[in-house]
């Protein structure tokens, strides 16, 4: 059962929870319950990270709760339009069925999965500095500082590198890659050997579609 603000229209309800049907036949698992908060304000945003926010940043996900901006607020106090408040909270809807499989798994799956399974589509043109960074530094895999991850378009990246993902590997294989975990020593070798690509191979695949 999810609890939704009062914001959610009843048609947005129905949608919400064919979407959650869809993560839980993908995934091959069950949330029996969420709750989905909405946050006041911006200033109530910064209160609850307990840190200056930067503007993109409405949604976040704790548990089975979904903190999101306050619908009529994402205009105001975001860069966001309001029609994209349903996308990025299916987006932290996902985070949840990710979390339940390993809340510890490669940043790159788990916001690109998001990022794809909401429908957020992202650019394509992405600036050759941040691909640099974004793959030398191993950003790919740890999300060391979620403003670095977001300024240096490791959203984007993230978006197309799992599109890639999810059209040529099967769920299953996709569940195997969640299950790593980013404090695993050989992380790179448990790439290789769930989708049969060493990781400098699939980086260069990766890269091609960008």
């Amino acid at each position: 059962m999810i609890k939704y603000p009062n914001s959610v229209t009843e048609h947005e309800a129905i949608e919400l929870n064919k979407f959650c049907n869809r993560l839980t036949n993908f995934f091959g698992i069950k949330i029996d319950s969420m709750s989905i908060i909405e946050v006041k304000s911006r200033a109530d945003f910064d209160k609850f990270f307990r840190e200056k926010t930067e503007n993109w940043l409405v949604g976040e996900t704790r548990g089975k709760t979904v903190y999101i901006l306050k619908k009529n607020k994402f205009e105001s106090d975001s860069i966001h339009k309001e029609e994209e408040y349903l996308q990025i909270l299916k987006h932290e809807i996902c985070h949840i069925f990710i979390s339940k499989i390993n809340n510890d798994c490669p940043s790159f799956l788990a916001e690109g999965l998001c990022e794809n399974f909401a429908g957020q589509t992202k650019r394509i043109k992405i600036k050759e500095e941040n691909l640099k960074n974004f793959f030398g530094k191993d950003i790919f895999y740890v999300n060391y500082n979620y403003n670095e991850f977001a300024n240096k378009e490791g959203y984007s990246i993230s978006f197309w590198v799992v599109k890639e993902l999810l059209e040529n590997f099967s769920n299953s294989v996709i569940i195997d890659l969640i299950k790593i975990s980013k404090k695993s020593s050989d992380w790179k070798k448990q790439i290789e050997n769930i989708t049969g690509i060493s990781y400098e191979q699939y980086l260069k695949i990766a890269k091609s579609k960008l």
